[in-house]
């Protein structure tokens, strides 16, 4: 865990006084996360979600918090950002940041399990997220611009090359060359893509069910004004992947939903397969950035980023299929 917090009871006790609670009955800590911890805490008055926000800049926290109302407000399970006893949704303790959110019931279904109709709803959704966060000016700022600018992919690999192992330069630069040959195919691309706020990290653990119905939707972390067609990829290259690379079937089911609610035009459908191998490499990107800020976790991040290089050859080895799944 790159992040783990070091409070103890007594410590999220006064905590959560802050917020109006006063009897802490147990607490776990959510076991994944980068730029925060997420702590389920339950207490006399119910079951909650704890989020220290270890790595994020008060203008990015208001970004999340307002994207999530606005969906919330909408209709969608989004959790609630209770407001502290200073009247704001964040409240400091010991030097530290946190905000208290509702608890979300419901189901986690690993990418295996997925269901036909689970498929279609978690595209259907993502199309309907999309357009009622259209036109929304949410406040504060992203913590990052949307996946497709590929100056800060450039500035990242410069940096790392000045501070990762030798064993790993080879990685680096093969890296490096694919981030230069993807270049010029999305660019011709960019300017045409609808955008808006998006979630940008739509699937997985970022999903409860109940039943066939999405339930829950979880870690607005990533979210930011990006392009739909990027949003899409990223969930697709993520709930689509097997084992062996990428299942027609699963991409077929999931825009059926997505086009339910949402038509891709033409230019969307020919950056799909492109957007959805910048994706996949912009995760040992962020696993590598990590490392600069947290060369602590040097050795654990390597690791990482070795298994999903993998992943960014075989999107690559696979984008022909994908080509002619969505045509």
């Amino acid at each position: 865990m790159p992040f783990i917090s070091d409070l103890s009871k007594v410590d999220l006790e006064r905590v959560l006084k802050k917020f109006g609670f006063h009897k802490l009955v147990s607490f776990r800590e959510f076991p994944f996360g980068i730029e925060s911890v997420n702590i389920k805490v339950k207490t006399e008055s119910g079951v909650f979600v704890l989020k220290q926000w270890a790595d994020v800049k008060q203008k990015n926290i208001a970004f999340e918090l307002s994207v999530m109302k606005e969906l919330r407000e909408k209709g969608f399970p989004v959790p609630e950002a209770f407001k502290a006893l200073n009247g704001k949704q964040v409240a400091e303790f010991g030097g530290k940041r946190f905000s208290l959110f509702e608890f979300m019931y419901g189901r986690y279904v690993k990418n295996s399990k997925l269901n036909k109709k689970q498929l279609v709803e978690i595209g259907r959704t993502l199309a309907e997220m999309q357009l009622a966060l259209k036109g929304f000016k949410p406040k504060g700022e992203s913590n990052r611009k949307d996946l497709v600018h590929f100056d800060i992919d450039h500035y990242i690999i410069k940096n790392a090359f000045l501070t990762i192992d030798k064993k790993s330069l080879v990685l680096l630069k093969e890296l490096e060359e694919e981030v230069e040959a993807l270049e010029p195919k999305i660019k011709r691309f960019r300017k045409r893509l609808c955008e808006g706020p998006v979630h940008d990290d739509f699937f997985g653990w970022n999903i409860k069910f109940r039943g066939n119905k999405i339930n829950a939707i979880l870690d607005f972390g990533d979210s930011c004004v990006g392009a739909w067609a990027s949003d899409l990829a990223t969930m697709l290259m993520h709930t689509a992947q097997i084992k062996n690379g990428m299942s027609s079937r699963r991409i077929k089911l999931i825009m059926q939903g997505y086009e339910q609610k949402i038509k891709l035009n033409k230019i969307e459908v020919e950056a799909l397969p492109y957007l959805m191998l910048h994706r996949a490499i912009h995760i040992p990107l962020s696993e590598i950035s990590a490392i600069l800020r947290q060369p602590k976790n040097k050795t654990l991040y390597l690791r990482w980023i070795r298994k999903d290089w993998k992943t960014v050859k075989l999107i690559k080895r696979q984008i022909p299929k994908i080509k002619k799944t969505l045509h």
